[in-house]
């Protein structure tokens, strides 16, 4: 979990993991440390001192809540598609909410990334033209596949009427 949330690129920052285990009264035992370093021993140390997950889940809650990506859901999407991946081993996962759930258990790699992987990720993996994804990007997030796949269809039109103009 921490490698996802405290990811270089998409993880997140310094700051929010700090305020978040002071939040929850975690120690940040060493708070100069790289971000997944930081992030894994105060889970680990939690762990070994409560001997329950719960503290650790309401971190993983607190992290996902939609209102922190109200400017950015494609990293909510993001980051839980990742989180599921390995919530999927112990049959859990995060939904739409943010909140962990019960779900699927996987006991395959293949499982675990057919259970946690968006349509837009499967794009993605496909080399689908950036292009299309930016005309259908909402309607990927919200898994309409109808609709995403008409706004794809409708932005290779858009894109051809505007190469024929130059």
């Amino acid at each position: 979990m921490a490698a996802v949330l405290a990811d270089t690129n998409t993880g997140l920052k310094n700051r929010e993991i700090g305020d978040l285990l002071a939040r929850l009264h975690m120690v940040d035992s060493i708070p100069s440390a790289t971000k997944r370093d930081r992030l894994t021993e105060a889970f680990v140390v939690w762990q070994n001192k409560d001997h329950n997950p719960a503290r650790i889940i309401t971190f993983i809650v607190r992290a996902m809540e939609p209102v922190n990506y109200r400017d950015c859901p494609e990293l909510f999407s993001l980051r839980r598609d990742r989180l599921n991946e390995r919530l999927t081993f112990v049959g859990l996962h995060i939904n739409e909410k943010g909140q962990v759930a019960k779900g699927a258990l996987a006991q395959t790699l293949d499982e675990a990334t057919r259970a946690a992987t968006s349509i837009r990720d499967e794009l993605n993996r496909r080399k689908t033209h950036p292009e299309v994804l930016r005309y259908c990007s909402l309607e990927v997030l919200k898994l309409d596949n109808f609709h995403a796949f008409l706004e794809a269809v409708k932005s290779v039109f858009d894109r051809l009427r505007k190469m024929s103009d130059e």
